[in-house]
């Protein structure tokens, strides 16, 4: 039987620029460093944004009709606000739920029962954060403080923070809207981010200290799929 040869090893399909600008630096960061040792040559990988509920709603369809035959494995990404859960958002669901909001394991397994059902075990996966996708930023706060060269010290910084949102116990993520937390202090201290600087911050985070629940199935998950030996600080 003649194995197939696929363009990509892997695909990424988001729901946004900054997941994009993440997931890219984070795939850069893993697997693109002279330093890392991989089980083959190179991952070759391409992330893909696409509108943000049409993710949610048809995104495993669409790797099946447009991509398959473009990459080995492919990834589904997406925060949970915005996606189209929280109004239960397959339209084409004729489930007596249908108009109630999904909570994120609901909506990840109405996903990964559409990859069973097109034969994609195995090759798809899904991830969905809660709220989102920033919290894994601020896990790193003391790296986001120094990459970015903010004009006020560590703990001033701090102390603005604490003054304006509530925190998750015994870590740095906020409870509630951290893209918009991460967007204010970063205008108060006149820092704008762009994609530029995003994609800096992101290379510069230590992914393999990260607690996220989630983060830590995607890492597993790119290892398993991409052999590779993991540096045990950030480089």
């Amino acid at each position: 039987m003649q194995i197939m040869k696929y363009p990509y090893d892997l695909f990424c399909l988001v729901a946004g620029r900054t997941q994009k600008e993440f997931l890219t630096g984070l795939f850069t960061q893993m697997y693109n460093k002279s330093e890392i040792h991989l089980e083959l040559d190179r991952v070759k990988f391409k992330v893909l944004e696409y509108r943000d509920p049409g993710v949610f709603r048809n995104g495993i369809e669409k790797f099946r009709n447009d991509y398959s035959t473009q990459a080995h494995k492919m990834l589904v990404f997406l925060d949970y606000g915005g996606s189209g859960m929280e109004r239960n958002g397959k339209s084409k669901s004729k489930s007596k739920n249908k108009g109630k909001a999904l909570s994120t394991p609901e909506g990840r397994a109405q996903m990964m029962k559409e990859v069973h059902q097109f034969g994609l075990y195995g090759h798809v996966e899904v991830f969905m954060v809660e709220p989102e996708l920033e919290q894994w930023v601020w896990e790193g706060f003391e790296t986001i403080h120094k990459c970015l060269l903010m004009p006020k010290s560590y703990e001033e910084c701090k102390s603005w923070l604490e003054n304006q949102a509530e925190f998750v116990a015994g870590n740095n993520k906020p409870l509630h809207s951290p893209k918009v937390l991460l967007e204010r202090m970063l205008y108060e201290l006149e820092l704008p981010l762009t994609s530029a600087s995003y994609k800096k911050l992101v290379l510069a985070l230590p992914y393999l200290q990260c607690s996220d629940p989630v983060f830590i199935q995607l890492v597993a998950c790119l290892i398993n799929w991409f052999p590779f030996h993991p540096q045990t600080s950030n480089a």
